[in-house]
């Protein structure tokens, strides 16, 4: 028996976004993938799977990732709000 697919809980635009914005905020930074992993409990090789797409970053790692990288959840999705509050 199959078992049933899990649902997505973002979008996959809005995944994509969540990728690039997330390798552009570690470059900003100057924090390697190991060091993320590291602060965040999980492999090295599942961050680089977030930078690239190939997994989507689970909701419940948006907010020590935020933490991490200094930055608004919201930054992170690009929510236009966010970058117009962060620009004044």
């Amino acid at each position: 028996m199959q078992s049933a697919p899990k649902l997505a809980l973002m979008t996959e635009p809005l995944a994509k976004r969540l990728a690039q914005r997330l390798r552009n905020e570690l470059d900003q930074s100057g924090i390697t993938q190991q060091q993320l992993a590291d602060a965040l409990s999980v492999a090295q090789s599942t961050v680089s799977r977030w930078l690239t797409g190939r997994y989507t970053v689970p909701i419940e790692q948006l907010e020590p990732i935020a933490r991490v990288l200094g930055v608004e959840i919201a930054d992170l999705l690009g929510a236009p709000l966010a970058t117009a509050r962060r620009a004044s």
